[in-house]
């Protein structure tokens, strides 16, 4: 059963996919790689890749990432962003169900784009609600 596919692309559409801005996604790329303490240069598995912001940022700082997206309209985006901000990176459309994360992970790390920036999301709307009161 793939209610899920639907569910997600809507999902992501009531959550402002696409119009994040170019300054936020690299807050979130900061973020990532200093608390996930990226080696320069290293590989990134990015599942859920979606437009691909992250994936982007991380390959125009030197990084080799290995995006996955299920939705073909997405990856069609993702490399047209690609090519207009100057860089090459190979979107890979796939069922992350089924990716063998042992093998893909060996040479790489592991980032869950979709899970980091929505939690840093989650904590700034925490700290702007109850400590910037």
């Amino acid at each position: 059963m793939d209610w899920f596919k639907d569910f997600y692309d809507e999902f992501r559409m009531k959550m402002t996919f696409g119009s994040i801005s170019d300054e936020r996604t690299k807050q979130d790329v900061d973020f990532m790689i200093d608390v996930l303490d990226l080696p320069d240069g290293g590989k990134i598995l990015d599942l859920f890749s979606g437009l691909g912001r992250h994936s982007i940022e991380l390959s125009k700082r030197g990084y080799k990432t290995v995006p996955i997206e299920y939705n073909k309209e997405y990856l069609k985006l993702a490399q047209e962003k690609a090519k207009e901000k100057g860089v090459s990176v190979e979107f890979i459309q796939g069922d992350v169900r089924h990716v063998d994360l042992v093998q893909s992970m060996m040479p790489s790390l592991l980032c869950i784009t979709v899970l980091v920036s929505s939690v840093m999301r989650m904590i700034e709307r925490f700290y702007r609600k109850y400590i910037m009161l």
